[in-house]
């Protein structure tokens, strides 16, 4: 009897699932990176987006007059808390890599700061608002350059995010 046709039948079968199996680990590999890079910019954005919230939230109620100073903190930390930054801070810690989640975490304590400082009496107008904004907009602008090499997306070509020119000063070359 010759083996050789139902030797080679086997080794075809054999090397045909072998390349199968190969080519579907291949595809599972390129759809978990791809969902896994989903699930990150996902979190990202609820992350700037809850940064935005907040700071934003906290200067509508900087520039409301308010019965008195402890109406004034109540707000300030609702708006805080309500924006879900400390939620956002968690997810970021338990996927980001090492370098992101240190930029948020700081940009979260900017953003902590600027309570605080509103909370100390600072007005929108006032010098140490206007520093700890500076300071927050920058930990944001590092944290979003961050997030955005984790990704693999270039960096931006303009300054998402900064404080308005000052009256009087000609705005930035476009």
């Amino acid at each position: 009897m010759d083996w050789l046709p139902a030797v080679n039948t086997v080794i075809g079968a054999t090397i045909g699932i072998a390349a199968t199996s190969f080519a579907e680990r291949a595809r599972w590999k390129r759809e978990s990176a791809k969902d896994w890079k989903s699930t990150k910019l996902a979190a990202y954005s609820r992350f700037l987006l809850a940064t935005a919230r907040a700071v934003e939230n906290m200067r509508l109620i900087a520039l409301q007059t308010h019965s008195d100073g402890s109406a004034r903190d109540r707000a300030l930390q609702e708006a805080f808390r309500s924006a879900e930054m400390l939620e956002a801070r968690f997810e970021i810690i338990t996927l980001a890599s090492t370098r992101v989640a240190e930029t948020a975490n700081l940009t979260y304590r900017r953003a902590r700061d600027l309570r605080s400082i509103l909370m100390a009496g600072s007005g929108p107008s006032g010098a140490p608002y206007r520093e700890t904004l500076a300071t927050c907009y920058a930990s944001l602008r590092a944290t979003a350059s961050e997030m955005r090499k984790d990704l693999g997306l270039t960096e931006l070509d303009f300054i998402p995010f900064g404080l308005p020119p000052e009256e009087g000063t000609p705005d930035p070359p476009a």
